[in-house]
């Protein structure tokens, strides 16, 4: 049977925003090369830290197993500040299995996502974070620990115990304590990916399923991600389990839902999973963009550019919307969209050039969205270029960003050589349904 390609959905989620670290630098005067350890984390350019508050890494380390938990505590705090903090990671990981205080457990569970980590120790992390998520006590441990493993999704399903990890957070989203874990095990298990040999695992689509059904499911923003996940999975090898993901998509709470929400994803989702488009699924989810709330009209746009190639035929109602759209994040998400519909008619291309020429802090995120949206369509046409290379003039960018942009230029520049998509010059502005969509 064949079985369609998981839609581009994950961009859809909220991004998970890693905390800044600004580590003081009074002690690192030392080389690379003078690290104290051949297995010590090189980072490029950050050299060694050689202490912080008057202890070396190994003594904070030592203090992870001191007798009083505010000392444990300040310990695992006080490696987030070193730059081989790698090092520390598998003991402050065994905090998750062995500390009797939650707040050690709880600090224990953010750092592995606030620092890079020693690819050796990569599976020993991952397994610490899924024991968290499905055996702790606390659910504010067992939130976090989520939040942390997507750090480090993809999973790699060649790998038994990252393929197990599937199952642990299963039974985090069956938890009843609190929406926001369950919420967060859906996130995560949608940008763990699909097992790309075996398909969507069976347990973790029957629990998908049954968070999707308002009957099992109280937690809109819970059944919301539900039915996104049953998109970005795919068809279910299992013709009875793929009607079961159907049946419960298109139940009238899900497919005719009064929250507009539900409503969209669930006509996204069919779309991606049956072997045909059918129209009046993509004039639902078109009819959103004229809503008053501008949080609807982000969620539809959103989701026509999670469809890519099938929703072609409403570039043209997007770009409308443009026209009249005041909100910044609305138009943020629309150039992106654009950027994933993959049409690089005229039209499109001068939208989106006109978007970043709105220089005020406020449009930051429309200007470098409208960046991003040219190397997701791979133009890199002298007009394109022109106006990457303004964008480095807008006085409300930090250096941080103007960084990004030089690196998306340059990224631009890279097609010329590899294309990073296929582009689509005979294309018409409005788009082309695709006549046949049949996905792997």
């Amino acid at each position: 049977m064949s079985c369609s390609k998981p839609f581009c959905l994950i961009f859809c989620l909220l991004c998970t925003h890693l905390l800044a670290r600004a580590a003081e630098r009074p002690n690192d005067s030392r080389a690379n090369n003078e690290s104290g350890s051949s297995g010590a984390l090189q980072r490029a350019n950050t050299g060694y830290t050689k202490e912080w508050g008057g202890k070396s890494i190994h003594q904070w380390t030592k203090d992870l197993r001191h007798p009083d938990p505010t000392y444990r505590v300040a310990a695992v705090l006080a490696i987030l500040n070193f730059k081989q903090a790698a090092d520390a990671l598998p003991d402050v990981i065994t905090r998750l299995y062995e500390d009797g205080d939650a707040s050690v457990r709880v600090k224990a569970a953010i750092l592995p996502r606030m620092v890079p980590h020693h690819e050796t120790d990569r599976i020993r992390i991952i397994r610490g974070l899924a024991h968290a998520i499905s055996h702790d006590p606390q659910s504010v441990v067992r939130y976090e620990a989520a939040v942390s493993l997507q750090a480090f999704c993809p999973l790699n399903f060649e790998v038994k115990e990252e393929r197990d990890v599937l199952q642990d957070l299963v039974k985090g989203l069956h938890s009843t304590s609190t929406y926001e874990l369950r919420e967060v095990c859906i996130d995560t298990l949608i940008k763990a990916r699909v097992d790309p040999k075996n398909g969507p695992d069976k347990q973790v689509t029957e629990a998908l399923i049954m968070h999707a059904n308002h009957l099992n499911e109280a937690a809109t923003r819970v059944r919301v991600k539900a039915i996104m996940a049953l998109g970005a999975q795919g068809r279910p090898q299992d013709p009875r389990l793929l009607q079961n993901v159907l049946n419960v998509l298109k139940m009238p709470a899900n497919f005719q839902s009064r929250n507009p929400s539900v409503r969209i994803w669930a006509h996204v989702a069919v779309i991606a999973l049956e072997e045909k488009v059918n129209k009046k699924d993509l004039d639902t989810i078109a009819g959103y963009l004229k809503e008053r709330e501008a949080a609807v009209r982000l969620e539809a746009v959103t989701a026509l550019g999670a469809l890519e190639e099938k929703s072609q035929d409403y570039v043209g109602n997007i770009l409308d919307m443009l026209k009249r759209e005041e909100i910044p994040a609305v138009k943020a998400a629309a150039a992106l969209a654009l950027g994933r519909m993959k049409n690089t008619g005229p039209s499109v291309l001068g939208t989106l050039i006109r978007l970043t020429e709105e220089d005020s802090r406020e449009s930051l995120g429309v200007v470098l969205s409208a960046c991003q949206a040219f190397v997701l369509l791979g133009a890199n046409n002298a007009e394109v270029m022109r106006a990457m290379d303004k964008v480095l003039e807008h006085k409300s960018l930090e250096n941080y960003q103007k960084d990004w942009v030089r690196k998306m230029i340059e990224e631009l520049q890279a097609p010329r050589k590899k294309p990073l998509v296929k582009e689509a010059p005979k294309a018409p502005e409005k788009g082309i349904a695709p006549k046949q969509t049949n996905r792997r």
